[in-house]
């Protein structure tokens, strides 16, 4: 579905051969969990050096490592559906433009289960027409934050009725890190790899 354009990124990959000893530490930690919580979309170069948001986190880990420990919280310590948590990531990631997050969140919408149709509607920044009550509530919730608006009560309401406080509070700290993420990735024009999977 996401037609980027490819591009060359402006900061290159960090190749495993060139890490120093803390460099690999993070390396480590960033494969090991791009393992367990990434399926089915290109991560790395045939040299195995990571690519998307990546390169930066690695190149800059005094703040990369941060920013990863918090996404590190929010997938192990995540209360929301996966569906949901693919809603609000996609919605992120359409509002940035950001193609490689499109393109790997796509992937990950389809492996949550989450349909075609509103997968499609995201990306092209529509509210699709048959979202769930949960799903509307994380959307509504989501787009409100990218509009740099506070959440009115009768949404948030409806978000706490749906996720209670604490799924309500992910879905704030899931928008403000791929945000960041999506920052990231359209600073240093990540694109779709020229070969996706």
């Amino acid at each position: 579905m996401t037609t980027t354009q490819h591009t060359t990124p402006r900061l290159p990959g960090v190749p495993p051969a060139s890490l120093d000893e803390d460099g690999a530490e993070f390396d480590a930690v960033l494969r090991q969990s791009v393992e367990r919580y990434f399926k089915g979309f290109v991560l790395s170069q045939d040299d195995g050096t990571l690519i998307g948001p990546f390169p930066a986190m690695q190149r800059f880990p005094e703040l990369g490592r941060p920013l990863w420990d918090v996404f590190l919280a929010l997938a192990e310590k995540a209360q929301l559906d996966p569906t949901i948590r693919e809603v609000i990531i996609l919605t992120v990631g359409a509002h940035t433009g950001a193609g490689y997050e499109l393109y790997s969140h796509e992937i990950s919408a389809a492996r949550s289960g989450l349909s075609d149709s509103k997968t499609r509607a995201l990306v092209a920044r529509r509210r699709p027409a048959d979202l769930t009550d949960a799903e509307t509530a994380a959307y509504d919730v989501t787009s409100i934050l990218l509009q740099g608006r506070q959440v009115p009560n009768g949404v948030y309401a409806d978000a706490v009725a749906q996720f209670g406080e604490r799924g309500t509070a992910e879905i704030g700290y899931l928008t403000g890190c791929y945000q960041a993420i999506t920052s990231l990735l359209n600073l240093f024009d990540v694109s779709v790899p020229a070969n996706p999977a």
